[in-house]
């Protein structure tokens, strides 16, 4: 069975930084219910062309960030619409396409630095006799958030050993109605296990 793009871009989601855990497959799907509006969102508005790497995160800004403020970083990726040569989404862009190849895991991180100087308002390019002189475009060290054992819960640490985070429900982010259609799924999901558990 091959995997979809929309596979793909659900993986650099959940995983980010993190080596890929064995994910069970309900608990997937149902990761999937939950943001298929941001997963189609990415599908459809980033193109194809474009790493997954990247598609995983934007949905995690997306997700911290929200999407407002997201936006303009997706259609400067999507339509090529830079604020200039040292605008963040450029230098992202410029990098991926010097490259014809690359880990997607490497793209995840430097997509990370480009998402924190774009949310920080910083530019990253620098001019040098009239020409656009790229960055070294490091790769980032933290991801914007870490995921708790549901995959429900986004956590963030300002520093690596720091005790105290900073954390968000998704379902703070989502909007109502896609809360009620998850807890009807789960409701059913119950349902057809308690049957199955009947049966001798």
């Amino acid at each position: 069975m091959s995997i979809t793009r929309y596979d793909m871009i659900t993986n650099q989601i959940l995983y980010g930084f993190g080596k890929r855990k064995d994910v069970p497959a309900e608990v997937f799907a149902a990761f999937q219910r939950r943001h298929s509006k941001l997963i189609e969102y990415l599908e459809t508005h980033i193109p194809r062309h474009i790493s997954v790497g990247v598609c995983g995160a934007i949905g995690k800004a997306i997700l911290w960030h929200g999407q407002e403020k997201m936006a303009p970083f997706c259609d400067a990726i999507s339509k090529g619409d830079f604020k200039g040569h040292d605008d963040p989404p450029h230098i992202l862009y410029l990098w991926l396409m010097r490259r014809t190849k690359y880990q997607t895991k490497d793209v995840y991180k430097r997509t990370i630095t480009v998402i924190r100087a774009f949310i920080e308002g910083k530019k990253i390019g620098r001019m040098k006799d009239g020409q656009v002189v790229m960055p070294s475009l490091p790769p980032a060290e933290t991801d914007l958030f870490e995921w708790d054992d549901t995959y429900t819960l986004m956590i963030k640490k300002q520093r690596p050993d720091a005790k105290k985070a900073i954390t968000k429900s998704v379902y703070d982010v989502m909007d109502k109605d896609d809360i009620v259609a998850e807890a009807r799924d789960m409701l059913k999901i119950l349902a057809i296990k308690s049957m199955v558990q009947e049966v001798p």
